[in-house]
């Protein structure tokens, strides 16, 4: 098995908007030619028992965990388990922990040879996204559901919260930073094994990862461009909730009682 080093970059904006932008390229985005449209097959969100007490929901959908049977949740420290559906959040969960799986179809981008050979026009890929609201982490890993007896590849992705003390070697800084601003680190790395004899196996395998080099290079073109447009919407979002609250609480004589007090989201 090939197994590419491990990439790492820093962004120049906060991991609430890193999360934004990866998840903007689902089920398909004009700037990720690669990926044809994805379904999601999962929605959850894990909490603690101290995490549910805090939110204070209840429902009958709500369910323990069950993490023993499960080796994709082992690594996943909850107590309850709750579709997203049932409760109003936002792509970031306040708390706990959001767990998103879809199946992806990619475009086949081999080579002619292996093409021939496997005779598939697009693969499906199983996208694992992990939002972890408790260590401000990112996790995105990909494996093959096509073609898994002939070839197996994938990657992990990873985007955290970088904490203001914090040092990393050997990572390429993007973009303008400020030390005032929050900061997101990226790591990434693939894996590939093709497990067929086919002749000039090594040569192919060489494109395929330099095709996966050249998409990846891509990606944190578009993730910066979409953080941007993150940012500036949240900004824009802000000057408009400025406007509308500010005459607001001029006219009201009890300003903090609007709204529902009771009503708890995620």
């Amino acid at each position: 098995m090939t197994v590419t080093p491990l990439t790492r970059y820093i962004y120049p904006y906060d991991w609430d908007l890193a999360v934004i932008a990866n998840q903007a390229r689902y089920p398909c985005h004009p700037s990720v030619p690669v990926l044809l449209g994805a379904d999601v097959v999962t929605d959850e969100i894990y909490l603690t028992s101290v995490e549910l007490d805090q939110l204070g929901l209840s429902h009958s959908c709500i369910r323990p965990t069950n993490n023993n049977n499960n080796q994709e949740m082992s690594r996943i420290d909850a107590d309850f388990v709750l579709p997203s559906e049932i409760a109003s959040i936002d792509l970031v969960p306040r708390v706990g922990i959001r767990r998103i799986v879809r199946n992806c179809r990619l475009k086949v981008d081999f080579p002619a040879l292996l093409r021939k050979a496997v005779n598939v026009s697009e693969l499906i890929v199983k996208h694992e996204t992990v939002i972890d609201s408790r260590t401000s982490t990112l996790t995105v890993t990909s494996t093959n559901e096509t073609l898994t007896g002939l070839v197996h590849l994938g990657d992990v992705t990873v985007y955290r919260g970088i904490k203001p003390d914090e040092k990393f070697d050997n990572a390429v800084v993007l973009g303008a930073q400020s030390s005032q601003n929050p900061h997101c680190l990226f790591e990434q790395h693939a894996y590939l094994d093709i497990r067929v004899k086919i002749p000039f196996k090594s040569a192919i395998e060489s494109h395929i990862l330099k095709t996966y080099r050249k998409n990846t290079s891509d990606g944190r073109k578009l993730d910066m461009d979409l953080m941007e447009a993150a940012q500036l919407e949240q900004e824009q979002s802000r000057i408009e909730e400025r406007i509308k609250v500010g005459p607001m609480e001029k006219s009201s004589e009890s300003p903090r009682c609007s709204g529902n007090p009771n009503l708890t989201t995620l």
